[in-house]
């Protein structure tokens, strides 16, 4: 019995020594971004707080930009959270692609499409969209910054 115990103890030792946080940069994965979205635009705080009612306080850090010409359907964020308020970060940017949709739905339904079919993933504490036509090669790019 004595035995049994120490090797579950030995065990849990190992699980646990073996677990470590999974490192993300968001800043270096934000700028490779721009850099393969090309003509992005910063949307600052005014902007997603009075014109897409998004509550930016939910959000310890964030970079999110969209295409300079809004009718081309390119669109990233990578939004960091902390635990408590994980599933109210993501219900708000739902809701913000709710109003992408809405806002785009009578002029341009391809570009719709895309706000539709946004890739959605977590790394840690980050939340990333993706939004475009190749966003498995955007997803490539995020992975390339995940340690």
């Amino acid at each position: 019995m004595k035995k049994l115990i120490i090797a579950l103890l030995c065990l849990l030792m190992l699980c646990g020594c073996g677990s470590k946080e999974t490192e993300f940069d968001a800043e270096g994965c934000s700028k490779a971004l721009d850099e393969a979205y090309k003509d992005m635009k910063v949307m600052d705080e005014n902007e997603l707080t009075v014109s897409f009612d998004l509550d930016t306080e939910l959000f310890e850090e964030y970079f999110i930009k969209c295409a300079s010409n809004e009718t081309e359907g390119k669109f990233y964020a990578i939004v960091k959270v902390d635990d408590a308020n994980k599933q109210e970060a993501k219900s708000a940017m739902n809701a913000f692609f709710n109003v992408l949709i809405t806002r785009n739905s009578m002029y341009t339904p391809e570009v719709v499409k895309l706000y539709e079919d946004h890739v959605e993933t977590q790394v840690g504490n980050y939340l990333i969209y993706l939004v475009a036509e190749d966003t498995d090669a955007y997803l490539d790019i995020v992975k390339e910054y995940i340690k």
